[in-house]
């Protein structure tokens, strides 16, 4: 019923060593945080990381707040730490990679998205992310295209996967195919982003 105090209030009642406190702890950082009190939840997340050790949602909650306030050095190491502490979390590692890409690091976050492909190679969000870098860059534009076309299997009908391989297409000189994709891409989300049109 949007009353944070009360919300609050309920999950003062889980007890710390209840199996349900990581969840509560996870709710009380995401409340705080949409309710506008990112330096508490800030406080918060950091708190949770040293009561629960092994729990990257903890580190990932920290890192995405303090990107939310543009602290991107202080975001960026962070990051780098739970990539570091979780090297085979793909989660982790594409939100590394995509504050690098933020941050104007392309050369780096590609390296990371490649190396999320080594581990997970079925991971549709790094597939589409070399894809189109590749095509960006106008090179390795085959193998771009099987990124492309492997990652809109696996999660089919995603507006900025189908914008991506509509794009290789098109630096192929594959320009029917292309429009036929990108005017797929726009009939797929009802706000679809202003680029993809």
């Amino acid at each position: 019923r949007r009353d944070l105090p009360m919300a609050l209030s309920w999950l003062d009642k889980v007890p710390p060593q209840s199996k349900a406190a990581p969840r509560a702890a996870l709710l009380r950082i995401q409340l705080l945080g949409e309710a506008g009190k990112e330096q508490e939840a800030l406080t918060a997340a950091r708190q949770s990381q040293k009561q629960v050790e092994d729990a990257p949602q903890f580190w990932e909650l920290e890192i995405r707040l303090l990107a939310r306030q543009q602290q991107m050095p202080q975001a960026l190491e962070a990051a780098r730490q739970a990539a570091k502490k979780w090297p085979d979390n793909a989660d982790m590692a594409f939100l590394l990679g995509s504050l690098l890409d933020e941050a104007g690091d392309k050369k780096e976050a590609f390296k990371v998205m490649e190396h999320i492909l080594t581990l997970h190679p079925e991971n549709y969000q790094a597939l589409n992310y070399v894809g189109y870098t590749l095509a960006e860059e106008n090179r390795d534009l085959e193998k771009a295209l099987s990124l492309l076309v492997k990652a809109d299997e696996l999660s089919p009908n995603q507006s900025y996967i189908v914008d991506s391989l509509a794009w290789v297409l098109y630096k192929l000189g594959r320009n029917e195919e292309a429009l036929k994709e990108i005017r797929r891409a726009v009939k797929l989300d009802e706000h679809v982003d202003a680029s993809i049109w």
